[in-house]
């Protein structure tokens, strides 16, 4: 809601403190999938289980956060510079936790032993997902500093897009050696898929941090 005495600077500042919280949400996200896939890694699936219960969770309070950042943006009209810009910025962060539960969902295939897949690829796979998880992570930080601090906000931009060429090389390894390794049709698919998902939230980390860059230089 905009008040008659607000500023643009006042609105952005407001949006921008929603938009923390809900990167907030969106790393929580993506550590419940790490954790799902670590516990899984370990043949702990009731553990993994619960994990997965709480990602869906944190999936509906980021929905509700969505539409509270959706109806403020709605509300400010031409008031907020870079509108558009911000409208961006939440469809790519919609992007990660779309992701994140397909994922999330195929993971389960394994986790009840629909599909059989070797602990080690698994451990792989905890360990890939992990270095995404921390690509997220360094993305929330930009989020958060780009209220307090843009010029902060520039510099960890670079530390990211080098994170995601980290995570590229990462990818194309682990791809390989399930191409390589992994016999059983099933979880050859399974698995490829579930990597492909993951590295697409990396993929996006890098696509936010862009919007990130638009709005800081352009404010």
């Amino acid at each position: 809601m905009v008040f008659p005495t607000e500023t643009e600077a006042t609105v952005r500042r407001r949006i921008l403190q929603i938009c923390q919280e809900y990167a907030r949400l969106i790393v929580d996200i993506v550590r419940e999938l790490f954790q799902i896939i670590d516990e899984a890694s370990m043949d702990e699936m009731d553990k993994a289980r619960i994990h997965n219960g709480n990602l869906y969770s944190l999936l509906e309070e980021s929905r509700e956060v969505k539409l509270k950042l959706f109806d403020e943006i709605t509300s400010v009209g031409t008031l907020l510079i870079n509108r558009e810009a911000f409208l961006r910025l939440i469809f790519e962060l919609e992007r990660i936790t779309d992701n994140a539960e397909a994922t999330a969902y195929r993971l389960m295939y394994i986790i009840d032993g629909k599909i059989k897949a070797g602990r080690r690829y698994l451990k792989d796979l905890a360990s890939f997902s992990a270095k995404v998880l921390d690509e997220t992570a360094r993305v929330r930080d930009i989020i958060m500093a780009l209220m307090f601090n843009p010029e902060k906000a520039l510099e960890l931009s670079s530390v990211v897009e080098n994170h995601e060429k980290e995570v590229d090389v990462a990818h194309r390894e682990l791809d390989l050696k399930l191409l390589t390794s992994e016999r059983n049709v099933s979880a050859l698919l399974l698995l490829r898929d579930i990597v492909e998902r993951i590295e697409t939230i990396s993929d996006i980390g890098v696509d936010v941090v862009e919007l990130v860059r638009m709005l800081t230089i352009y404010g």
